[in-house]
């Protein structure tokens, strides 16, 4: 061995453009919220400093995000899994509950960490532009991405992350 590394580009090839394009939504939404006159937001909001009234634009988006997660998840969980397995292992009343602790994320569980994934970078982003990044919070940024790409790396969540044998940190 040489010493040198190669990268590996498996992460950015399988979902590297779906983080681009959720990240991409989130900072326009972000834009459109910040053209919004604070006048909107009641009486009371009309006269707070600049950094409290880019707080509460960028906690808009969040809730925005927040939202969206719960209700395309409730699609799916609701909706979308429904009669997915005829199997007598699976009664109708548990078809909905799909994967086992330890088993592998299917599709939707990763689209989910990218959505998810390309939050938390919009949010590191606007708060850095705008001057309400500090340590807690870069650390905070920095630990929701990092582990969210484990996630994605390792095909596993929760608590199979740190006991994967596949995962990034080996």
């Amino acid at each position: 061995m040489d010493g040198s590394r190669t990268i590996d580009y498996r992460l950015i090839n399988q979902y590297g453009f779906d983080i681009f394009l959720f990240t991409s939504f989130w900072i326009s939404l972000y834009l459109f919220v910040s053209m919004l006159p604070m006048s909107i937001f009641g009486k009371s909001a009309v006269g707070i400093s600049k950094i409290d009234e880019l707080d509460v634009k960028n906690r808009l988006v969040a809730s925005c995000h927040g939202i969206f997660i719960c209700f395309y998840c409730g699609y799916e969980f609701f909706f979308l899994r429904q009669g997915l397995s005829s199997s007598t292992d699976n009664p109708p009343e548990t078809i909905c509950i799909h994967t086992a602790c330890g088993e592998s994320n299917n599709v939707f569980e990763n689209r989910i960490f990218c959505i998810s994934l390309s939050y938390f970078i919009y949010d590191f982003l606007a708060m850095a532009y705008e001057g309400l990044l500090d340590w807690a919070m870069t650390l905070h940024h920095a630990a929701g991405v990092l582990g969210m790409l484990a996630v994605l790396d390792s095909n596993n969540s929760g608590l199979q992350v740190p006991s994967s044998d596949d995962n990034m940190f080996n």
